[in-house]
């Protein structure tokens, strides 16, 4: 097995924090940046660290197939992490979210980064490199269409 870390971020001019941090931490609103969609929690419906979310791949596959998502890290406002299923080639998967506020001269901006990572079978880790660099570039490109407002 080899570890494979896939990072990617994005500055969203003019955005405030609090805004884009809604975005990426509500897990009902997975669906506006991620191929996810939420269908039930185990406990509480709002995240901190050891919440459990139930979400599936597809919008037409049935409730009964989503995955067990958990919280295992939790700063509010700032980051989070959260263990994903194991996959066909990953396992002990995860996915980091970090939100920042940046004030410069020309104004403030919030930057937004995806961190993820697995452990995945030596054969496969070119293939899971690049469906993960795609996956996370796909979820920023939405995450900064959504967090720069209409």
């Amino acid at each position: 097995m080899s570890r494979v870390v896939i990072g990617g971020d994005r500055s969203i001019p003019g955005s405030d924090p609090a805004t884009v941090w809604a975005l990426v931490a509500d897990p009902s609103r997975l669906a506006e940046w991620t191929p996810l969609v939420v269908v039930g929690y185990m406990g509480r419906e709002l995240p901190d660290a050891g919440a459990v979310f139930f979400a599936k791949g597809r919008r037409r596959r049935p409730d009964r197939e989503a995955l067990r998502y958990e919280y295992v890290e939790w700063v509010a406002g700032r980051s989070y992490r959260c263990a994903m299923p194991d996959g066909v080639l990953g396992q002990e998967r995860e996915l980091e979210v970090r939100v920042h506020a940046v004030l410069e001269d020309d104004g403030a901006h919030t930057t937004v980064q995806l961190i993820h990572r697995a452990e995945v079978a030596r054969w496969g880790a070119a293939a899971y490199r690049v469906l993960a660099t795609r996956r996370i570039r796909r979820a920023l490109e939405a995450i900064l269409r959504a967090g720069s407002g209409p």
